[in-house]
């Protein structure tokens, strides 16, 4: 698979994507800038595609760990890749699974979900013909529900402020 390259010099990161395919865009970036994350928080994105979320969370916040959650065995293997490329691999743990059974086995583990969605419903949108990009970007493997379900199971339980 061809790969591009682009080094983010705030963050001090290099990260590998698909020269065609899924590609992350300036969303990704911004919810990584978004997210509040404290530092010895453990963290779960959920479809984190080539890890840039997680790898920009782990240089900026010093999250205790991250498990960075992708269906796709192609995305999958670039995240490692960014992940072992950039030092972070005693933070950031890639699983190739998908969200809906691996929120199943991990109940109450997460003080942060982080997840950037797709964002066409099944049958909603022109489907992209490439098709790793038609799951990153429409409700293939699960549908926002699913994916709120998922993040739900996930979290820690809060206590209550009363």
């Amino acid at each position: 698979m061809n790969l591009t390259c682009e080094n983010f010099e705030s963050a001090k990161l290099t990260v590998y994507q698909p020269a065609t395919g899924h590609r992350y865009g300036e969303e990704s970036i911004a919810l990584a800038a978004f997210a509040t994350v404290k530092p010895d928080q453990q963290v779960v994105e959920l479809g984190s595609g080539v890890g840039i979320i997680s790898l920009l969370i782990a240089a900026q916040n010093n999250p205790s760990r991250i498990d960075a959650v992708e269906l796709q065995p192609s995305l999958h293997e670039i995240a490692v890749k960014n992940v072992l490329k950039n030092g972070y691999e005693h933070i950031v743990h890639c699983i190739n699974e998908d969200f809906r059974y691996f929120a199943q086995a991990n109940r109450n583990k997460y003080d942060v979900v982080i997840s950037n969605p797709p964002f066409f419903t099944a049958g909603n949108g022109r489907l992209c013909a490439n098709p790793q990009r038609a799951t990153a970007r429409h409700e293939l493997n699960g549908t926002i529900e699913d994916l709120v379900a998922a993040a739900y199971n996930c979290l820690l339980p809060q206590e209550n402020s009363s």
